[in-house]
C-alpha cells in the first residue's frame, strides 16, 4: 500500500478542498483530523468539503466557503462520491477563478483524489502531514481498516477507469 507524495507548494494554493475518509465525526475520527488540518491549511484561503468533513467541525458550515452536499457513498454506490465532490470544487473554482487546491484528504485516498482532480483539469497541491489512521466506526466498510481499503480501493479504481474517472 503506497503511501503519497507530496506535490507543489503549498504558499501557491488559492483554495482548500477536502474530502471525507469513512462517515464518523467525532473529535477523535479521522475526519475531523482532516477539517482540522483544512483549518491550519486554509490562511484566508476558500475552503471547499463535503458534508461529512463540514460536519466534523464545530460551526462547519459557517467556515466553509462551499459545501458539497451528499458526498457520502455507501455500499450501494449511492452518493456523489470523490467524483462529485471534485466536479463541484471545480465549477466553484471555476466560478470564483481559483487554479491552485491545496487537496486534503487521507494518506491512503489522496492519490486517488489527485489522479481523479487530474480527470478535471485540476493540478493539485499535496501538503505533508495527511493523517493515515483509518475510520473503524464508519459506516463505509472499507474505510474501517488497510485491510478492507486496499482490495475494495483496487477495484474501485477499475470502476472508476471504466467510467473515465481516473
Amino acid at each position: 500500500m503506497k503511501v503519497y507524495e507530496v506535490r507543489g507548494c503549498i504558499e501557491e494554493a488559492d483554495c482548500v478542498i477536502g474530502h471525507s475518509f469513512g462517515s464518523s465525526v467525532d473529535g477523535g475520527s479521522v475526519n475531523h483530523a482532516l477539517a482540522i488540518l483544512m483549518l491550519e491549511h486554509a490562511a484566508g484561503r476558500p475552503m471547499i468539503a463535503d458534508r461529512t468533513l463540514v460536519d466534523a467541525l464545530p460551526d462547519g458550515d459557517n467556515r466553509m466557503a462551499h459545501v458539497v452536499e451528499g458526498q457520502r457513498t455507501n455500499m450501494k454506490a449511492e452518493g456523489v462520491g470523490t467524483w462529485g465532490t471534485l466536479v463541484a470544487a471545480k465549477e466553484y473554482m471555476d466560478e470564483y477563478g481559483l487554479k491552485s487546491p491545496l487537496m486534503i484528504a487521507q494518506a491512503y485516498h489522496i492519490s486517488r483524489v489527485v489522479r481523479q482532480a487530474g480527470k478535471l483539469g485540476i493540478t493539485s497541491i499535496v501538503p505533508e502531514g495527511l493523517p493515515t489512521e483509518f475510520d473503524e466506526q464508519s459506516e463505509q466498510i472499507w474505510t474501517r481498516s488497510a485491510f478492507l481499503w486496499v482490495p475494495s480501493n483496487w477495484l474501485g479504481t477499475l470502476l472508476l477507469k471504466k467510467r473515465g474517472q481516473i
